[in-house]
């Protein structure tokens, strides 16, 4: 048995090591231009090294590009930005729409007559001739202090106030 595996082994190394002769001739008067001896492991290699190198550049040419928009599932970063902008912008316009139609439908009531009154604390009227409601009751004459302040914002008033110049 271990000479059986001995033996695979060594068919296959035998066959991918051999060498094999690439001969390039012109047709017509059949001179040999060029001339390559190759194995099976070097086309291998060769040919994994060029698929590599391929893959590579295709890859930096598709992400260093503007090719890489045209691949599925990537946006840009301004795309994002103006869609979370616009995101924004149209959860605002739902609010005012929202609180608009409240306003117009609680207009509408109080227009059409069908709300119905509050009895609140908060709600309710006052009397106007109680003293305790009155404006009048709170008025103070100005103090000193009050009287210079106002001197001098008129005295800078007149003092920011451009000059009337003489055109002629």
């Amino acid at each position: 048995m271990a000479t059986n595996k001995e033996s695979r082994k060594e068919y296959w190394k035998r066959k991918w090591l051999s060498k094999y002769r690439l001969v390039v001739m012109d047709d017509s008067t059949y001179e040999e231009k060029t001339s390559f001896r190759l194995s099976r492991l070097n086309i291998f290699v060769f040919g994994s090294l060029f698929a590599f190198v391929l893959i590579t550049l295709t890859t930096v040419l598709i992400i260093y590009s503007p090719l890489r928009q045209y691949i599925l599932g990537y946006t840009a970063v301004e795309n994002k930005r103006e869609t979370l902008n616009l995101l924004f912008r149209v959860d605002s316009l739902e609010g005012k729409i929202q609180s608009n139609d409240e306003y117009l439908a609680s207009l509408k009531k109080v227009l059409v007559g069908n709300i119905k009154p509050q009895q609140d604390k908060d709600t309710t009227s006052f009397n106007i001739s109680d003293p305790k409601y009155n404006p009048k009751a709170y008025r103070t004459t100005p103090t000193k202090k009050d009287s210079i302040l106002r001197k001098e914002v008129e005295v800078e008033e007149e003092e920011t106030q451009p000059q009337p110049q003489d055109s002629l």
